[in-house]
């Protein structure tokens, strides 16, 4: 489903596109005038000559030259024609051509013929627009690529008229019947609206050419195609490679004058951009919080391509969004060398990169929510933006540097770049398979490309190359040349011109490509001169490219603390090299561990500081051999210090709670130190903490039996949770029914959980446990007492990943009492094909296997109580462990954590 909606998007935004770009068209009404051959220009004159060649074999004579000025504003010409008359069935031809040409006709053709008060019309692949049918004027579109069967499909129609002979037409009377096929019958029917000096056509009739024309010219293409590929092995092309030329040159020339203005660009931009929110937002269900940073980091991203293309001169610069996938900046040049668009490249992603590991690295402090995430989504994109794989930046910067000069190697990578975001997107990572499509739809032209361009190569056109044109006439017989027409066919040739200049690179620039990009991975490593933020941004890159953490060695690690200046930046270095050798060195970290608590005891650190490495002392204590409560001890020397709660309240919270929790301490000094602890909650520096303390109150105040205290501080959470995220409150609405239910008041739960569920958007369409949705939940406390309901309310989820399916599934099987053995294959199906991947999701049921009892307030037991004495559970434990469910126990069973259980 999310793929059809994704193909759908694309669908939709690539119409509204060409629609667009219809209704940027300014027309001028010009209307078609006699001329004198030897006003027809040069280039034209040959196109025309090519025409009536053809038309002479059909016994066709020519009368009139006629032309048209420019209709589109900015366009040097309009029309080019001729009108010829068959005296043997009195039909009219009129064979035109125009600047921006037909996409699978070399010309156009109107055939007419005049019987009674009739005018019979055959044309192909064009578009009318008639206000309603016009009795006068019948028109057939043959749907044919040559001239001689479009004649025979004219004859077809002409042989039907019951007239024995037909009417000849005056010219002036000929000429106003092209008008109204042309200009003014486009204005008769309101395609056109007029607009000060020129028209433009309207919203309706620009959905009609973007309808039409796409179906119309698809099929003459395709039967162009076939056409031409009986007709490979004639190496006479009807045009030469000076008019291939001229077309290629008039193709560019119509873009220039369809190119939109910057109002229209804006406009562009903005639609494009709530497009692309909205994919994000309601395909992959992100906050509005997550989706304003990551359009943020991709506008950032593209503006850095923008402004090395400024910096380089290009031309009708833009940016469009692109929903499910991210953005595009692009701007026209045509001679670029491959040092330059190497700096284009890395200029995209490069700034962002930096920027989100310095704030990753070196941000002091607290930081805020959104500035972690902001770093962690730029690093995270621009990183991978970075990769060796096409269409990356990384994978055109390789391009560029190696494979320019060696085509078939660059379409393996093609292929190697398809085939990794395949098995990336098989992986679960749905913008990984989009990029696969398109790769894969792309694969035929690149193939094509990749033949011109090792036939070019083989010939050293690189080294003779002059303009476009030399590449013409070097392929000009080539069967992947011959077999690709229309737009596509100056697309290969603007592409095969663009690697063409690139090859002629020498190895010095191709070297100096490659150290460029490496140089833009490594970046974060060497713009700081701090040894300390040298490190840490090592073990960032070696987790990011893939390796483990442990590619910084302990070696490097005790150098850092060795050459450390200060007894901070020592008491820094100590504190990163005993996370690490309590397991891979105890004896060291023992004596490392030592060194560590004299320096944070003696020194006179600033408060925030210290308080930050006692805590870290009281974590790690145990793991060097202290006695059992050593974490208490040191924090209450937190408590001792000369520090304002006010001043440090997450910190202080903590430790309040710790005690409260783990001190063995009398019920009074427990509640002492919560109250203090809640004291301090509205001074937390980070709203989604507000909600986090307060759910750790409910869990402690459960322990001592103190109900009101936390129902207060669970209906504290929810309400807290519910300004910031419908999946936290969702997750707090839960642990308070959990609650509830332990306490024996079932029904109260019952309501807390139905009212939230209204208020509540939990996205059931994700592969998280399907314990924290909140019908699920609702389904359980109603299966008691009202199993239609809970069973009404089970069919109204739906999940995604194979866990979440096959809890459902079962929980329905055994409410529904349908012990049939298509819906238990069914069930083992699913259980089949359970991975590791999605092992953490299936605890509630290991629970239910294992016959297990939980603490009333975990997240995944639903009842507080012993599965033993519980219906749901007791029945759902009674199925799993029926002869025919032999398959789901053994996918539950064959979990590695399991063995810890």
């Amino acid at each position: 489903m999310t793929v059809l909606i994704i193909l759908l998007t694309l669908a939709t935004v690539f119409i509204g596109l060409n629609i667009f770009k219809i209704l940027s068209i300014r027309l001028l009404d010009s209307p078609i005038t006699e001329i004198s051959p030897t006003d027809v220009p040069e280039p034209q004159v040959e196109k025309i000559i090519q025409a009536e060649k053809q038309l002479h074999k059909l016994g066709f004579k020519r009368l009139k030259n006629v032309t048209r000025q420019k209709t589109v504003q900015d366009q040097e010409w309009g029309l080019y024609g001729v009108i010829y008359y068959n005296s043997s069935t009195k039909t009219y031809a009129f064979a035109f051509i125009e600047p921006f040409g037909h996409p699978a006709l070399d010309h156009q053709l109107y055939l007419i013929n005049y019987f009674g008060s009739k005018k019979y019309i055959t044309l192909s692949g064009s578009i009318t627009f008639n206000k309603e049918p016009n009795p006068e004027l019948i028109i057939h579109d043959s749907m044919t690529v040559t001239f001689e069967e479009q004649w025979n499909s004219h004859k077809k129609l002409i042989s039907e008229v019951n007239e024995k002979t037909g009417n000849e037409l005056q010219m002036t009377d000929l000429l106003i019947l092209l008008e109204k096929i042309f200009f003014s019958g486009m204005k008769d029917s309101g395609a056109l609206k007029k607009q000060g000096d020129y028209y433009k056509f309207t919203l309706k009739s620009a959905f009609t050419i973007v309808k039409y024309s796409n179906t119309k010219n698809q099929k003459l293409i395709k039967l162009k195609k076939k056409r031409q590929s009986q007709e490979i092995g004639n190496k006479n092309s009807s045009l030469s490679a000076i008019d291939l030329y001229e077309e290629y040159k008039a193709h560019h020339k119509l873009k220039e004058t369809q190119k939109a203005s910057q109002s229209l660009k804006a406009i562009l931009l903005v639609a494009s951009t709530i497009l692309f929110a909205a994919s994000f937002k309601f395909g992959f269900g992100l906050s509005i919080q997550s989706l304003i940073i990551l359009v943020v980091v991709i506008f950032v991203h593209e503006a850095g391509h923008l402004i090395g293309m400024m910096l380089f001169r290009y031309r009708d610069l833009n940016m469009l969004f692109v929903p499910f996938l991210g953005a595009l900046a692009s701007g026209k040049k045509e001679k670029i060398s491959s040092w330059q668009e190497a700096i284009i490249l890395v200029l995209g992603p490069l700034p962002g990169y930096i920027l989100g590991l310095y704030l990753l690295l070196q941000y002091s402090g607290p930081t805020p929510q959104w500035v972690f995430e902001y770093a962690l989504i730029s690093v995270i994109l621009n990183g991978i933006n970075l990769l060796p794989f096409m269409p990356l930046d990384g994978g055109k910067i390789l391009n560029l540097a190696l494979f320019n000069k060696l085509p078939k190697l660059q379409l393996s990578f093609y292929i190697l770049s398809l085939i990794s975001f395949t098995i990336i997107g098989w992986w679960g990572e749905t913008v990984a398979y989009i990029l696969a499509a398109i790769l894969f739809i792309s694969l035929p032209f690149f193939v094509k490309e990749t033949q011109l361009m090792s036939y070019l190569l083989s010939q050293k056109a690189h080294l003779n190359y002059a303009s476009p044109l030399s590449i013409i006439e070097a392929i000009s017989t080539r069967p992947a040349w011959i077999g690709t027409t229309g737009a596509a066919r100056w697309q290969i040739l603007d592409s095969l011109n663009h690697r063409i200049q690139h090859a002629q690179s020498n190895p010095v620039t191709m070297l100096a490509i490659l150290c460029l990009w490496g140089a833009s991975i490594a970046a974060p490593v060497y713009l700081t001169t701090d040894t300390n933020q040298r490190l840490l941004a090592t073990q960032f890159l070696s987790i990011f490219m893939g390796s483990s953490y442990e590619m910084v060695a302990i070696e490097d690690l005790e150098k850092r603390y060795i050459e450390a200046t200060t007894d901070l930046q020592k008491i820094e270095a100590l504190a990163e090299l005993l996370t690490r050798l309590h397991y891979e060195n105890i004896e060291k970290g023992n004596y490392y561990w030592g060194r560590y608590k004299e320096l944070v005891q003696s020194n006179s650190l600033d408060v925030g500081t210290k308080i930050s490495h006692i805590n870290n002392m009281s974590s790690l204590c145990e793991l060097y051999n202290e006695t059992k409560n050593c974490s208490i001890a040191y924090k209450r020397e937190i408590l001792n210090l000369n520090a304002s709660p006010q001043d440090f309240p997450q910190e202080f919270i903590d430790i309040y709670h710790f005690l409260a929790e783990y001190d063995d301490l009398q019920k009074g000094e427990a509640l002492t130190m919560l109250n203090r602890a809640g004291a301090l909650i509205d001074n937390l520096p980070e709203p989604y903490l507000i909600p986090i303390f307060h759910s750790e109150q409910l869990y402690i105040y459960n322990k001592l039996n103190e109900f009101d205290l936390a129902f207060q501080a669970g209906n504290q959470a929810i309400v807290q949770s519910s300004l910031l995220s419908p999946e936290m409150t969702a997750t707090y609405v839960i642990e308070l029914a959990n609650s509830l239910v332990y306490w024996g008041k079932k029904g109260q739960a019952e309501s807390l959980v139905a009212n939230w569920q209204g208020k509540v958007e939990t996205d059931s369409n994700t592969e998280q446990p399907l314990e924290g949705n909140l019908f699920y939940i609702h389904a359980w406390l109603l299966s008691d007492h009202d199993p239609e309901a809970s069973i009404d309310l089970l069919n109204t989820i739906k999940t995604e990943g194979i866990a979440n399916q096959l809890k459902l599934e079962t929980t329905k099987y055994f409410l529904y009492g349908k012990e049939d053995q298509e819906s238990a294959e069914y069930i083992n199906s699913l259980a089949r094909s359970i991975d590791s991947n999605e092992a953490y999701l299936i605890n509630s049921f290991t629970y239910i296997i294992q016959n297990a009892t939980s603490h009333p307030t975990d997240l995944y037991d639903q009842h507080g109580i012993s599965f033993t004495f519980n219906t749901w559970y007791a029945k759902l434990r009674k199925t799993i462990n029926q002869r025919e469910f032999k398959d789901l126990k053994e996918a539950l069973y064959a979990q590695s954590y399991l063995d810890e259980l």
